[in-house]
């Protein structure tokens, strides 16, 4: 009897098993369907057009892979001058030197803004230093005809001295007015002084505070730059030998150097993949991805339904409690005076 009994939960248990294994697979079935819209069908580039476009960024990564080795190559120009020969040596040079003074130029263009801005401070503090003396000195001349200092006297200690005073003309002598300015509230000036805040302060542009010729000598060197980087490309690609020595004997680019490679590379896989998603599959892409985001916004809805119900259960739990414990103290105090 007890093997028989022992034999039906075994069967049962291996139904459980290939139940919950039937349920994992098409639960990753479904994940995997699902991840596969997301990647294109096609794996090569079918089109003339398309093949261009990704040869031009793999041209433009090789060439900028081989730029990054400029600083390494300066610094060891006679060691690898036998391997690239006389004519890269001599474009490595000119490059160089146009380098030099593009950094020259461009230290002078930052030196004279940076100056030019300091100038620019100083005069504005000076005119708020300025337009707060002015609003100081017309505070204090409304201060001193809102309370005159002047004691008032009796009208015996006055007398007949006392002259006659015509409101009139003394508003029209100038003696007055001279001494006593009536002074309208200036509002633009405390506007000026207190709102204006140096870090939203614009400054002019950098060709409005640097010398003109620094700037036209910044843009010739710039194309002198370009071009003799182009010439020097083109004479290490016909030297296929100096670039992979140049290669094994570098030890690692600069971090900048990883990061604009990483940044390309990163641009091609991006470009590649929508260069082999056809519109249709775009398409479903954007509908799964709709589909996606609104079971999401469901799902949120409801977690925040069900959350505010447990709460709302929480709450009656803890009521019930409080509650039944009050019922139990009365019990005990009940008690407690019958025993007494």
């Amino acid at each position: 009897m007890s093997d028989s009994a022992t034999a039906n939960r075994s069967i049962v248990e291996n139904r459980n098993d290939v139940g919950a294994e039937r349920v994992q697979t098409e639960r990753l079935t479904k994940n995997v369907a699902a991840l596969s819209i997301l990647e294109p069908s096609r794996k090569k580039l079918t089109t003339v057009e398309a093949q261009r476009v990704l040869a031009v960024f793999d041209s433009n990564q090789r060439r900028i892979e081989l730029l990054t080795l400029l600083p390494f190559i300066r610094e060891h120009i006679e060691r690898f001058s036998i391997a690239l020969g006389q004519d890269a040596v001599a474009i490595l040079e000119e490059h160089f030197h146009h380098e030099d003074r593009f950094n020259d130029v461009q230290d002078a263009i930052e030196f004279e803004r940076n100056a030019a801005v300091e100038n620019i401070r100083s005069e504005r503090a000076e005119e708020k230093a300025r337009l707060k003396a002015l609003q100081d000195m017309e505070d204090e001349v409304k201060a001193a005809m809102m309370s005159p200092q002047t004691p008032m006297l009796d009208d015996s200690e006055v007398g007949d001295k006392t002259p006659e005073i015509n409101v009139e003309d003394d508003l029209a002598d100038d003696t007055l007015v001279e001494h006593y300015p009536i002074i309208e509230p200036t509002t633009e000036i405390e506007d000026e002084v207190d709102d204006e805040d140096e870090e939203s302060y614009e400054y002019p542009s950098t060709p409005e505070l640097v010398n003109p010729q620094l700037l036209s000598e910044r843009f010739h060197l710039a194309q002198q730059l370009s071009f003799t980087a182009r010439t020097l490309l083109r004479s290490l690609s016909t030297n296929p030998a100096a670039v992979k020595q140049i290669r094994e004997e570098y030890q690692g680019r600069s971090d900048s150097s990883n990061q604009l490679v990483a940044s390309l590379q990163r641009l091609r896989e991006f470009t590649l993949t929508r260069l082999l998603t056809t519109p249709l599959e775009l398409k479903a892409r954007d509908s799964h991805m709709n589909e996606v985001r609104e079971r999401t916004r469901r799902n949120n809805a409801a977690i925040d339904k069900l959350l505010i119900e447990l709460k709302a259960d929480e709450e009656d739990r803890d009521r019930d409690i409080s509650v039944k414990n009050e019922v139990i103290r009365k019990l005990k105090t009940d008690l407690y005076q019958i025993e007494n």
